[in-house]
């Protein structure tokens, strides 16, 4: 891979980009509206010209993503002073990340226990953006990589048996490409439509290029071209990147699997919405989700898991998840305290009924409260 040719491909998709959203309405990202500012500079300059070195090592920066383990602050990172850079050594020296190091290590227990040790030797854990891994006999990961080895983990359990080798996914919030990654190597006719914020689709269109160097990946100036992704567009690819801008070009009937990682609570109600009444979403065949039951204290939202239409689904699986329960936080110099998080995270996989079908009630409104 060229990673000119790269970086020439996404800086002409920005400039496009930037022309197209020009005269619409301007999109508030909720939460994540201040963070989409800071992280995209981290990226690109006011010419709209990339870091290739800030994009060739954008997970060991923590640019857009944040992961476990860490080894030390982003000020380490981004810092010409002495000052920081100083500080950053002795975070590590005195053990400040050693509760980073637990989470992640606690997070390898989970994939052991459901015995898919075997799937993460099949996808070792890419180089690709450089991150920080714990390695441990023989095998590197992250929390975040083991998550999705995870996902990929309920996937072959219980759709892949359902789904026809080339299939269609669209990954709602797929930051850049890990589950999209895994999946392609496990289905490779598989075709990839990648949903999120400009700046996670450029670090998308670097990681899946460099994994996949011989893919057909359309960006944003093909998306925004094409101003309608149907069947015979979508056939044509192997990845898709769609900024949130452009999601209105998704067509009806053109997705198998809709998915979304713990992201759906993390927005507004206005995106929650828009996403999960479109026609896209509600003719797709399948839905695979993992989320919070509930968005509050963390996110001010108010949504739950009641606003999810899983009535509309036959129930697969739906359980509590072992992942996203805890974390560890330093204490003191040496020590760690494990951190409950304020909500547990469901796992929900559903075939979409059909139209003469009654749902099953999965939910009782009353289960669900702020307390």
């Amino acid at each position: 891979m060229n990673i000119q040719v790269v970086i020439s491909d996404i800086e002409q998709c920005i400039e496009y980009l930037q022309k197209f959203e020009k005269d619409l309405r301007r999109i508030d990202y909720g939460d994540w509206e201040k963070r989409f500012r800071i992280e995209t500079d981290k990226l690109v300059d006011r010419n709209n010209k990339i870091s290739s070195y800030r994009l060739e090592n954008f997970i060991g920066m923590q640019i857009f993503v944040s992961d476990c383990p860490i080894l030390c602050s982003s000020n380490y990172y981004y810092a010409s002073s002495f000052y920081y850079a100083f500080r950053g050594y002795v975070n590590q020296l005195l053990g400040r990340y050693r509760a980073s190091h637990r989470t992640s290590v606690e997070g390898l227990k989970i994939i052991t226990n459901n015995k898919l040790l075997d799937l993460l030797d099949q996808y070792p854990m890419p180089s690709a953006g450089n991150p920080f891994a714990i390695k441990s006999k023989g095998r590197a990961f992250s929390l975040r990589y083991l998550r999705h080895i995870y996902f990929l983990g309920l996937y072959k359990k219980y759709l892949k048996e359902k789904m026809a080798d080339e299939f269609t996914i669209l990954d709602l919030g797929s930051s850049y490409g890990i589950f999209s990654s895994l999946l392609k190597k496990e289905r490779p006719k598989s075709h990839h439509i990648l949903v999120d914020l400009p700046g996670q689709l450029i670090l998308a269109h670097y990681y899946l290029s460099t994994l996949f160097p011989d893919a057909k990946i359309a960006g944003f100036k093909e998306v925004g071209l094409q101003k309608s992704i149907n069947k015979e567009f979508i056939s044509k690819y192997d990845f898709i990147l769609v900024p949130t801008s452009m999601y209105e070009f998704l067509e009806a009937n053109t997705v198998d699997l809709y998915t979304n990682f713990v992201s759906l609570t993390e927005m507004n109600r206005e995106w929650f919405d828009k996403y999960l009444t479109s026609d896209v979403f509600k003719t797709a065949k399948y839905f695979f989700t993992v989320n919070r039951y509930d968005a509050y204290p963390t996110y001010k939202s108010g949504v739950t898991v009641l606003d999810y239409p899983l009535n509309d689904y036959k129930k697969m699986y739906m359980r509590t998840s072992d992942f996203l329960k805890y974390y560890y936080k330093s204490q003191w110099i040496f020590g760690t305290k494990r951190i409950s998080l304020p909500s547990q995270v469901f796992e929900f996989i559903g075939e979409i009924n059909n139209k003469d079908g009654q749902a099953d009630n999965i939910y009782k409104k009353e289960e669900v409260s702020h307390g």
